[in-house]
């Protein structure tokens, strides 16, 4: 998955392993190019590109917990640097609960949107 990193890769990098938690530095190719590989599932890569633009209206990805609930409670706990949970206007995450499961929203540290979700077992 391409990941636009703006001129910021090393922020991208702190923000999903150092805080986001669930991405390990897989390959550093230079210039700012680096491959991210999901913890919980190593198929899933991304791959930071500087001087792409942000996607800040759609999200590039979604991932998948078995626990939407817990993951937000611990995302909550974060201190992120820069992106982070997106809130509501009342200042609260903005949890979706929908037929096919729960899902809440990120952004990433240059403004990236993305998505955690928790599949209904009859969504698939």
């Amino acid at each position: 998955m391409y990941i636009p990193s703006g001129e910021a890769p090393e922020e991208q990098v702190r923000f999903y392993v150092d805080e986001l938690g669930l991405f390990e530095v897989a390959q550093d190719y230079g210039m700012g190019q680096m491959l991210l590989r999901c913890r919980t599932s190593p198929s899933f890569c991304l791959l930071l590109q500087p001087g792409r633009p942000v996607m800040r209206d759609t999200p590039v990805f979604t991932l998948s917990t078995s626990n939407a609930r817990a993951e937000l409670a611990r995302l909550t706990a974060v201190r992120f640097t820069r992106g982070g949970l997106v809130v509501g206007r009342d200042g609260v995450p903005g949890v979706w609960e929908y037929p096919l499961g729960t899902t809440f929203s990120l952004r990433d540290a240059v403004g990236n949107l993305f998505g955690i979700s928790q599949w209904h077992p009859s969504a698939f």
